[in-house]
Order: structure tokens, then sequence, then C-alpha cells
């Protein structure tokens, strides 16, 4: 975001700069050339004289204003007091923040069940999330998906998340109805969710700015390590001193080294004989499994969202 407008401020003024050092000048030498009473004016003349008519009166008004209020010091201060008052007032109601939330009518709902938990647990789990959002007031329909993280982006099998559609913002009338209300309603319901972890949370308001609204940081492990011993300490460590930190609501880790593995160990040597493509014997492996087979993972990384 802010390469984008450092870019649009340095074209701004580049194209600000270029017309007033050449345009303007020479619009203005055109425009203000001395004009002969005796001549008839223009319809253009006449407009602009009509205009400095209305700014010399203009002009006169703020004069006279400013000569009053000198004088009378006492109620221009209450004025300001007054100003600054409404402004205290507005500024603590309205809602704030660095990127205001926005309704744009749908949100999301991340579910996290325990590491190895089976794709049925997690379907079952997901079915009993979508009947209680359809009797959520506010909440039009509800698309699960299985397996997948939105967040970290990772297929598992105990994770899914659902696209929550609202209903249209005219029919929102009520409090119970509005983003803010559905939302925290929702986390209410959610946090006795005995299967696991769920929570809603609305898309970002600027595309592109972190998966939900947050950022997301890589965890890299250069020490030339081979040990996961290693990373999962430094990644649990990081996890630790970001919950600490009062500016982050939720910190989600990709790197889930306590989940079941199974390891196999692909004879390179009988492949090359029998001039089988490794990469034909990874994606065999990865149809009948129906998951992702890293063939190296170097350096080791950890994603944290």
């Amino acid at each position: 975001m802010y390469q984008q407008f450092a870019v649009t401020i340095a074209i701004s003024v580049m194209i600000s700069a270029f017309n007033a050092l050449t345009l303007s000048p020479a619009l203005a030498s055109i425009l203000l050339k001395p004009r002969q009473e005796g001549r008839k004016k223009s319809l253009a003349a006449r407009g602009f004289g009509l205009f400095n008519k209305f700014f010399g009166r203009t002009t006169d008004s703020f004069v006279n204003t400013s000569r009053v209020l000198i004088h009378k010091s006492i109620f221009a201060m209450i004025g300001l007091l007054l100003v600054a008052a409404v402004a205290v007032y507005l500024g603590r109601s309205l809602p704030g923040g660095f990127i205001p939330t926005e309704d744009q009518g749908y949100m999301f709902l991340a579910l996290q069940l325990p590491d190895g938990a089976s794709a049925q647990r997690t379907d079952a789990a997901e079915q009993k999330i979508s009947d209680a959002l359809l009797k959520t007031p506010g909440v039009e329909g509800v698309i699960a998906v299985n397996n997948f993280s939105l967040l970290t982006q990772v297929q598992s099998t105990n994770a899914g998340f659902f696209f929550v559609n609202l209903k249209p913002w005219d029919t929102r009338k009520t409090k119970e109805q509005q983003l803010e209300y559905i939302q925290s309603h929702l986390q209410q319901q959610l946090a006795a969710n005995p299967d696991g972890i769920a929570f809603a949370f609305p898309p970002p308001s600027i595309p592109g700015i972190g998966t939900s609204g947050g950022v997301t940081m890589i965890l890299e492990d250069r020490s030339g390590s081979d040990d996961p011993a290693t990373l999962t300490k430094n990644a649990f460590g990081f996890l630790g001193a970001l919950s600490k930190r009062p500016e982050i609501a939720a910190a989600i880790p990709s790197y889930q080294p306590a989940v079941p593995q199974l390891y196999a160990d692909v004879d390179k040597e009988k492949a090359l004989q029998q001039q089988v493509d490794l990469s034909t014997i990874y994606t065999t492996m990865q149809t009948f499994m129906g998951g992702e087979l890293l063939q190296s993972l170097w350096p080791p990384v950890a994603d944290i969202c």
C-alpha cells in the first residue's frame, strides 16, 4: 500500500511541477491581460467580472467577521472549544483503526481440529458449524470447503474453512444483522466448540494485505542444521513471543511437526535402471495418497500467518 501511494504522489508532484512551470504561466498571461474599458466585453469577461464581484464580497465578509472575532475573542475561544469537543466526541464514538473493517457482504470462518484428525471427523464438525451458521440472523448461505486451510494455504485432513454469504445490506436493518454483531455472536458460539478451534473473520478491506487482513511471516532455518527439532523449537518460541503482543489477535502456523507421517524411501538407482522419471513416481504416490509430497525440503521453512 505504501509503495502504491509513494508512486502516486511522486508522479503527481512531477506533473504538478511541470504544469506550474510551463502551462500555468502561459495560461495566466492569456487570461490576465488588461482589458480596455471602451471595448465591448465578451461573455468570458462578463463571467470573470461576476466572479471577481463574488470573490470580493466573500473577502470583505471574511475580513469583517475576523475583525469582530478579534475584538470578541472570548466568543471565538468558546466556539473553538465547542468545535474541539465535538471532534473529540466523534473521534471516540466512531470506529477507528489503521484499516477499518468494512461490511462487504460476506465473511470467512476457519476450522482447525487436532493434528492427525481424520477427514470424516472434520466433515462431521463442519456439518455442525454449517447448521449453526444457517440459523444465525443475517446469514443467507454457507459454502464449506473440506481439508484445506485458507489461512495457511495448506491441504490437511484436520482443517476446513467456510464462505459465509450475508443477506443484502438493505434487508439487514437491525443491530443483530450487522457484520460486527454477527461476528461477535459467532465467536461466542464457536468458543464452546468441542471439536476444535473455529473463529470467524471478515475479508481484508484492501485485497492483498495479508491472508485475512493481517500479515504473513516466513521463518527459515539458516543455521545449516537438518534436525526438525531445531526448527520446531524456534517456530513455537516465535509463536509464544507473538502471543504476548497485545496487537496480535491470533497467529496460526502451517508447520505441524506433531502430525503422524510416513517416510517413503524411493530407490533412485532402480528407477534410473528402469528409465522411470522420479517426478512420475512422486506424482503417482501423490495421486494415490491424496496429498502433496515434497522431494526435498532445504532450507527448512515454517509459514506463520
